[in-house]
């Protein structure tokens, strides 16, 4: 386990301000780990794990990680930052639940609709569109993820 006082040196990122770290194209409580606001950081090599509600695994997946997820964080939700990562977990437990799920603010007026239906369009036709208010945010508090595991 490290502290927050630095981020794991493989991601050389640098420090966001607060206004920017609330912009960046990562889910909000993997951001507020590796900024040290929220969290735990589990360093392991030139992999990560940020445990912030979800699992997060950053990095480069590496074998003596993959069973220690197992053993440390059995039955939780696993979010894959990296393809590499998701590979690893298929692998590894093939009996793994995997999720699948986009998700998309849209707002009228602001959003261009153009835009909108060229990704709309894009989804495989087993998909359904579905509005996301507060009753589903309720039943399945995912965040801006695209993978989900659960082992």
């Amino acid at each position: 386990m490290c502290n927050f006082s630095h981020r794991p040196p493989f991601l050389n990122m640098e420090k966001k301000t607060e206004v920017h770290t609330v912009l960046v194209n990562q889910p909000l409580l993997l951001q507020a780990c590796l900024d040290g606001k929220f969290g735990t950081i589990f360093e392991y090599g030139r992999s990560c794990v940020c445990e912030a509600g979800f699992i997060y695994l950053l990095g480069e997946a590496e074998e003596g990680i993959l069973s220690e997820l197992k053993n440390r964080w059995n039955n939780r939700m696993f979010i894959c930052m990296t393809r590499q990562w998701e590979e690893a977990l298929l692998t590894s437990y093939p009996e793994m639940v995997h999720v699948t799920r986009y998700q998309m603010k849209y707002e009228p007026g602001s959003t261009d609709e153009k835009v909108l239906c060229r990704y709309i369009e894009m989804l495989p036709h087993e998909y359904k569109l579905t509005m996301f208010d507060r009753t589903v945010f309720e039943q399945k508090p995912l965040y801006a993820c695209k993978h989900l595991f659960i082992l």
